[in-house]
This record gives C-alpha cells, sequence and structure tokens, in this order.
C-alpha cells in the first residue's frame, strides 16, 4: 500500500498508494522540494487516517488513547493531530461517549468506583468527567462486593485471619473500607451462626 517514489539524487519518499494514484504519479515526473513535501505531508496524514480507523475498527478508544498509539507508530504529531481532529468531526471519537460506555462496562465487570475511575483517567478522560459518569452508589458498590465475595472469596472467609486478607484484597480492587467493612459484617453474622 506504499509506493516508493525515488528521485534523480537517490533521494527517496515513502508515498501511500491512493494518494500516489491521485496526483497521478509516473515515472519521469517532475517534482520540486515543496512538492515532495506536500506529497509526503499528504501521504503521512492518509496512512495515519487508515492506521486509526483499523485502530478504532478493533476497539474503542479514547482521543489520548488513539493519540498515543498513533505517535508510537512513527506518524508526525502534524499528521495525528490532523487524524484526531477529522475522527471527531466524523464522531468516530467522542470521550464524553466513550467515559460513560466504559464506566458502565468496568461497573459491570465489578470494578469499584474508585478503581473505574483511576482507569478512565488513565485513558485520557479528566477527572470531573471521570467523577460525573461513576456516579455509583455506595449499594452498587457493596452488592459488587458481595458477588466478588461469592465468586472468589467464599471458602477465603472462615476464619479472622481470612477474613483480614479478603478486606485487603478487596481494598487493593479500590473500594472503601466503610463498604467492605458493612458486607463483611454480614459474613461475620453468617459465620457465628453456623
Amino acid at each position: 500500500h506504499i509506493y516508493e517514489v525515488r528521485f534523480d539524487d537517490d533521494t527517496y519518499i515513502n508515498v501511500d498508494i491512493t494518494v500516489a494514484e491521485e496526483k497521478g504519479l509516473k515515472e519521469g515526473m517532475e517534482i520540486d522540494d515543496n512538492g515532495a513535501f506536500a506529497l509526503e505531508d499528504e501521504s503521512d496524514m492518509a496512512r495515519c487516517t487508515s492506521r486509526a480507523l483499523f485502530y478504532l475498527s478493533r476497539s474503542d478508544k479514547s482521543e489520548k488513547a488513539l493519540y498515543d498509539k498513533l505517535i508510537k507508530a512513527g506518524f508526525s504529531k502534524n499528521a495525528v493531530s490532523h487524524t484526531l481532529k477529522r475522527m471527531k468531526e466524523l464522531s468516530y471519537i467522542n470521550d464524553d461517549d466513550y467515559a460513560v460506555r466504559q464506566a458502565s462496562r468496568l461497573n459491570d465487570a465489578g470494578f469499584s468506583k474508585r478503581e473505574t475511575i483511576n482507569r478512565l483517567i488513565k485513558a485520557g478522560i479528566s477527572l470531573d468527567k471521570a467523577k460525573e459518569v461513576c456516579d455509583f452508589s455506595a449499594n452498587a458498590e457493596q452488592e459488587k462486593i458481595r458477588r466478588l465475595i461469592e465468586k472468589k472469596y467464599k471458602d477465603k472467609i472462615l476464619n479472622s485471619d481470612s477474613v483480614q486478607k479478603t478486606a485487603a484484597a478487596l481494598s487493593r480492587r479500590g473500594f472503601l473500607f466503610s463498604d467492605i467493612r458493612a458486607v463483611l459484617k454480614e459474613y461475620d453474622s453468617r459465620i457465628e451462626n453456623g
């Protein structure tokens, strides 16, 4: 999908096939330095846009995540900025929508409010937006803790040492200690009652 365009002085540039065909590039054509730079920039932008579409077809991305991937792939900041602007115009990326979808997905997966906010911030979502979309109630957080205990820690909360280890594990997952304590009290009473 790339043509190598060689010049008389044995220098060359790589040009995306679609750009080369649009410009009608043929052997023996005369291209001055400015034309070569413009051709290379246009090609870089076309390849960057194509790569962005590929990334977005595979998974949902925030603007920052897509920016980071494109820069890591070796595209110029100018090409990446142009591509991100175009992706926003086409509504292929929208950080507000992304934040809502990711918060919902992470909540459904049982992540705590704190961990969900951290992951959204890491993906490039502002703290205010992350807090706004992570409006989980204490009851919802406690229900997630109950599900985790039933799924993963049920056999481990049979004695006080194990209860402390379970509480520490839940705390590392980002749950508030007050919510952990409230749920573990339910299990403590069940243990005491047989």
